[in-house]
């Protein structure tokens, strides 16, 4: 090295004030705060909403033409009745799993399907807006329902999280209990048994006759007679 190199390097070296042999100091660690616990299963499902308008029963949605879409095909083409329930709010279509004007809907199921009221040659040329089937078990190979008739009752809130009211449902002496849950999914439960299920939006009032309706269909064409 030439003078003329080594002063301008002593130079540089007081004017920063490094050392010429510090080695590089190690860069500080990074502390990460500790991880959250992952949810527990049992609180995953009860944070999960289950939303009725994305069930499929045989192909049925809420917000389906009943007319076009619905009573075009077998077994839904014949219906044991239809009424105009709570003041022309709805129409009541009922399939009974007992017999009903000559008419039985298979597998021992009672199927009952309110579409909006509506008079004249359009009455039935309506959007369904609840869907409720009690007794056997026709949907369990036709739908994508997450339950089925005759599972336990608890399993309800294990599917469906914690419900949001129960109340009960009489009609003559005979009742039932509703559990109903978020998303517009109703347990139907009779004596500690889950005898049926209803999605799509329904009275808070269970004297309201759209409930009262479906107790009587419970009552004459789906219930076991008693010995």
């Amino acid at each position: 090295m030439t003078r003329k190199h080594f002063i301008a390097s002593a130079f540089v070296l007081v004017v920063c004030g490094c050392k010429v042999d510090q080695e590089p100091k190690a860069p500080a660690a990074i502390v990460l705060p500790p991880a959250e616990p992952a949810p527990s299963a049992s609180s995953a499902v009860s944070a999960r909403t289950f939303d009725a308008k994305h069930v499929a029963l045989d192909g049925i949605k809420l917000g389906d033409l009943y007319a076009s879409t619905v009573k075009t095909r077998k077994p839904y083409d014949e219906p044991c009745d239809d009424d105009a329930i709570d003041n022309d709010n709805r129409r009541f279509m009922i399939y009974g799993a007992k017999e009903c004007r000559n008419r039985v809907f298979p597998e021992e199921t009672t199927l009952a399907i309110y579409i909006a009221y509506a008079k004249g040659h359009e009455k039935f040329e309506q959007p369904v807006q609840a869907i409720a089937w009690l007794g056997g078990n026709y949907f369990a190979t036709r739908s994508d329902f997450p339950m089925r008739v005759g599972d336990p009752v608890a399993k309800a809130q294990e599917t469906f999280g914690a419900s949001t009211k129960t109340f009960s449902v009489e009609r003559k002496k005979q009742s039932f209990t509703v559990e109903q849950h978020a998303g517009d999914v109703y347990v139907i439960i009779d004596n500690a048994h889950i005898v049926g299920f209803v999605v799509g939006a329904m009275p808070d009032d269970p004297q309201n006759e759209q409930w009262r309706a479906l107790m009587q269909a419970y009552v004459r064409y789906t219930k076991p007679k008693k010995d």
